[in-house]
């Protein structure tokens, strides 16, 4: 089984609202609570690329071997944003 934790690792704009920090924190919390870091696909993608390069080496530090790394905005965010 592998997890999807979308509220904090997903690129479904919840994840913009966590700090590098509090994102791998959960990350750890996660599997010191008992998931198994191979079954986990964090998105460590985010706009700054030295973010996703943090994120990405400490995903990798604890043992994840599957991410999602892209990090892209819906044409309709950008046009919101216009």
């Amino acid at each position: 089984t592998l997890w999807m934790i979308s509220a904090s690792f997903m690129a479904t704009g919840e994840a913009n609202s966590f700090s590098v920090s509090e994102r791998t924190a959960l990350l750890e919390a996660v599997i010191a609570g008992g998931i198994k870091p191979n079954q986990l696909l964090p998105g460590t993608g985010v706009a700054a690329f030295t973010d996703t390069i943090a994120l990405t080496r400490h995903a990798l530090s604890v043992g994840v071997d599957s991410l999602l790394t892209n990090w892209t905005v819906s044409p309709e965010v950008e046009m919101a944003q216009l």
